[in-house]
């Protein structure tokens, strides 16, 4: 009889002698010669890791990080997998540390525990709570008392499924209340925490996605991620995908500012502190890399000759950097930017090591070796740790202005910093008249972030300030000279923002979904789209709902129609004709002196001092109080007339969804249209000019980013609306071009890739970034190529293989919904769609091809040898001939398609899977 054995441990005991509080922290000894870069205490099965758990691979660690007096890691399997535990030691003897806490339960609370690359540390109404990925998510947790640590929340992430290079919660980072997760091939999951008892997905608002997808964040799968203030910094794990940096200003909407060509070598892991960017690089003969980011939308490459073999992961310290390697790790001193200089290394001389996490406590180096044959203290500075933080760099930069409102401030430290220092006495953020603003703080290594817990206030200017003596490092060292930095707001214009369209090649309500559709052909040209006169834009919901009652208009308009003195006979940007007029509310109409009006009641309304329908473009802002009746129209930030109508809300019984034309009318406005903001306030004129003054940027990306050959000429145009625009390409292979207040580039691409684009456009004030891929191609070929798949499309049907339960699903490709499902055999693998029609489908388990229709009936079925396990099927691209592998006997195999039979065999590689054919044949 086989036996089924359950093992369970729980271990979350107390050890003797360590009272709840604070730990007594980090141990600043020091140590003889004979001790430099040899290891004074460990980390394995003697004190704290407990045995393998069956099927899995030893338990090891990775980060570690000083949490209120204790030292705190967390081990697990490498690879991905769980479970795993927490570790807390008391490390005021760092020759003799002591196991102070375990909490291992596989099968219970750390069952999901997984390779920790970061742990978020946050201080929040008291408590202290900390957030760790996990293989399903993200999990958060109360540390405040040592005897009662409790699991707090678990969120699962769709798609992370206890993956290691893709499907994974690879790395985060918590600035609360956020937490920015990286999922790899995903992207960024953005976690909303501000109730770490109840984590949710953060909604980013217009239907935007989240996780943010990689083509928004630099076009790589995303693995080491830091934020500072509104910066975040991401790379690539285990690649030569190059660096991003990304502006967070708005949390929950990253906005990619520039991107690092791709890697000559690659890449592990990268560390940032603030100021420098370093790249572990992998191989015999790695160069270390390293890039400064002073400006944060401009890396500029800062030394990349210092050869250290099989880098993995890094971490800094004051003017050094620590290189974890397989088999060692080497301390670098870069204070020289010109000639970094490897000042020494040391190895655990354990079988089977993994020197890969390192991290700097003091004069001490921890090594995290997730291959499980034991982690160390390592002592890296014969002398005590002496030496103060310094400021690397702050966020928003020192002076910088028009910030936004939902700004985060972050500094990056020289040294890892505890955060049991920082607080409101500590780090301080305030405007000039001394008041003081509230918020949250977090930390992790070096950096430390301050988010306020309201937005900030319009045009005012911030000061943060760390004072002497007060933030401290892990060795208990103190900031040595006071840091003050400031900053400065810019308008509030966003508040009361309801809808956004920006017309760039698409109808898409960028701020809030409204979506709209329009009829006939849709032109969009000079950064807006062009409406014939012919034509009208409805919305999905309802604009009555707001500009029904007290709202703002604003857009930049071009037209050069002839109105007409009777409302319900005007061409007209919305609005709302009624029946006896008394409801009536029309937005924007063109009178018969080619004036623009706004109206409400059966009136006249106020309007333009002068006529609008020069063939110019206006930025032009309207606005209604329907409490009191008051109108007025501003055109390019000046007000140009004002008055008063009927008070009131209106359009509810009879609700308007149009732009373009006043619904319940026949005329419809002909002109081009951008930048169409609706809100459901009046805006001030301080308001209306500021919004006048602030560039609009247009890029049609759909047509920016088409495919292009290589080495054909290419120009990409933008549409800039402001003073004084300079435009700046950085076009993703390596050539940056400042084109000056020319809004369009010429570039030629010699070597096929996908490359991001970068457009940077500034105005002495304010600056603005958006980016795409460009695709460039080597010279296409007359017959499309085609490859073999478990997926095909087919008109408007997408057919899918299902192994495990032997069937083919056909899915309607609009709709979404299954059009059939049928059971076709044994473990088929792949599936092609003729020109016939024809679905030809492999199923390796019974040795055979079947063909079905479009419908999903059995039409052909061809039975091969057996043990034959036929794998990839693709169709010539005329259909003629089908093309097999056959693992069972390492073939390629040619099939007719008319007749069934075979037409020629070649053997090729063992296990042959996945065919491709070429467009040339």
């Amino acid at each position: 009889m086989r036996r089924h054995v359950l093992f369970v441990w729980l271990v979350s005991a107390l050890l003797p002698g360590l009272a709840w509080g604070s730990g007594p922290g980090l141990g600043n000894l020091s140590y003889n010669a004979s001790e430099l870069f040899k290891p004074v205490s460990w980390i394995n099965r003697d004190n704290g890791i407990p045995s393998t758990y069956p099927f899995r691979k030893a338990f090891g660690t990775n980060v570690g990080i000083m949490h209120n007096g204790y030292f705190l890691t967390l081990f697990a399997p490498d690879s991905g997998w769980g479970p795993g535990g927490f570790l807390l030691y008391d490390v005021s003897d760092p020759r003799n540390i002591k196991l102070a806490k375990r909490i291992y339960e596989p099968n219970g609370r750390t069952s999901e525990f997984r390779e920790a690359h970061a742990i978020g540390a946050t201080n929040l109404n008291g408590r202290r709570y900390i957030t760790i990925q996990t293989t399903s998510g993200i999990e958060f947790w109360d540390f405040t008392d040592i005897d009662n640590i409790q699991q707090v929340s678990k969120l699962s992430l769709p798609g992370v499924n206890a993956g290691d290079y893709t499907s994974v919660a690879w790395q985060l980072w918590w600035q609360a209340p956020y937490v920015y997760v990286s999922v790899a091939n995903q992207g960024i999951y953005i976690v909303d925490a501000t109730d770490p008892a109840n984590p949710r997905i953060a909604d980013r608002g217009g239907n935007r996605p989240n996780p943010v997808p990689p083509a928004e964040l630099g076009g790589f799968r995303v693995g080491p991620i830091f934020t500072m203030g509104n910066q975040l910094v991401i790379s690539s794990m285990d690649q030569q995908d190059g660096f991003a940096s990304l502006d967070i200003s708005d949390p929950l909407n990253p906005l990619l500012l520039d991107k690092t060509p791709d890697l000559p070598q690659t890449y592990y892991a990268t560390c940032f502190d603030g100021e420098k960017v370093v790249a572990s690089v992998r191989g015999s003969g790695a160069r270390m890399v390293t890039y400064n980011l002073d400006d944060p939308a401009r890396f500029v490459l800062e030394n990349n000759t210092l050869v250290i073999n099989e880098q993995l992961y890094c971490s800094m310290q004051d003017d050094y950097v620590f290189q974890g390697t397989e088999e060692s790790v080497h301390k670098v001193d870069i204070s020289n930017t010109g000639a970094y200089r490897d000042v020494g290394s040391g190895s655990l001389n354990v079988s089977n090591a993994d020197h890969g996490q390192v991290f700097p406590f003091g004069n001490l180096v921890f090594i995290g070796n997730d291959h499980g044959t034991g982690n160390a203290f390592m002592v890296h500075d014969l002398d005590p740790d002496t030496t103060p933080p310094v400021i690397r760099q702050v966020s928003p930069r020192h002076l910088a202005d028009n910030q936004a409102l939902t700004s985060r401030i972050g500094i990056g430290f020289s040294d890892s910093i505890d955060l049991e220092t920082v607080n409101s006495d500590t780090f301080i953020v305030r405007t000039l008249d001394g008041t003081t603003v509230d918020g949250r703080y977090s930390a992790q290594l070096g950096i430390v972030n301050f988010a306020p817990e309201q937005a900030l206030a319009p045009n005012t200017t911030y000061e943060v300030i760390i004072p002497t003596g007060g933030i401290r490092d892990y060795a208990g060292n103190a900031v040595e000279q006071t840091f003050r930095s400031t900053f400065t707001t810019g308008q509030e214009n966003d508040r009361g923002l309801v809808y956004h369209w920006t017309f760039d090649g698409h109808l898409n309500d960028i701020w809030s979904g409204n979506t709209g559709s329009l009829s006939g052909t849709v032109n969009y040209e000079n950064g807006g789209i062009r409406l014939s006169g012919q034509q009208s834009i409805r919305t999905d919901v309802a604009l009555s709902n707001v500009l029904g009652s007290t709202g703002t208009v604003s857009l930049y308009l071009k037209t050069s129609q002839n109105g007409n003195n009777n409302p319900w006979q005007a061409p007209s940007l919305m609005g709302r004709d009624q029946n006896g007029g008394t409801g009536d509310v029309f937005w924007g109409w063109i009178d018969g002196n080619g004036r623009l009006r706004l109206s409400a009641g059966n009136d006249a309304g106020v309007a333009t001092s002068s006529a609008i329908n020069d063939g110019q473009w206006h930025h032009v802002v309207m606005t209604r109080d329907a409490g009191n009746g008051s109108v007025k129209i501003y055109v390019d930030g000046e007000l140009s007339g004002q008055g008063s109508a009927r008070s009131g809300i209106f359009g509810g019984g009879y609700s308007f969804d149009t732009i373009g034309q006043i619904s319940g009318n026949s005329a419809k406005l002909a002109g081009s249209l951008d930048d169409l903001k609706v809100y459901n306030r009046v805006l001030s004129a301080d308001e209306v000019h500021a919004l006048a003054s602030r560039m609009v940027v247009s890029l049609d990306k759909s047509i920016a980013s088409n495919a292009v050959k290589r080495g054909d000429a290419t120009v990409i145009a933008a549409t800039g609306r402001g003073s004084n625009l300079q435009y700046r390409w950085d076009l993703g292979d390596g050539t940056i071009i400042d084109s000056g207040n020319n809004a369009s580039v010429s570039h030629t691409w010699t070597t096929p890739g996908h490359y991001q684009v970068i457009l940077t456009v500034t105005d002495g004030n304010s600056s603005y970034s958006t980016s795409f891929v460009k695709t460039v191609t080597r010279p296409l070929t007359a017959v499309q190529p085609v490859n073999s798949g478990p997926i095909t499309q087919d008109g408007n049907k997408v057919y899918n293989i299902n192994p495990d339960n032997g069937t083919v699903t056909a899915i309607d490709a609009f709709s979404y919904g299954k059009a059939w499902e049928v059971r076709v055999g044994e473990h088929p693998r792949s599936i092609a769609a003729l020109p016939d029609g024809r679905l030809w489908v492999t199923v390796e388990g019974e040795d055979r091809l079947i063909a079905l229709d479009s419908s999903g009936r059995l039409v052909e079925n061809i039975y091969l040898p057996y043990g034959s396990r036929p794998y990839a099927i693709v169709g010539s691209p005329d259909g003629s001939s089908l093309y097999v592998t056959l693992q069972g006997t390492n073939e390629l195999v040619r099939f007719d398609t008319a007749s069934g039979t075979i037409t020629g065999r070649v053997a090729v590689n063992q296990d042959p899977r996945a065919i491709a054919i070429a467009g040339n044949g």
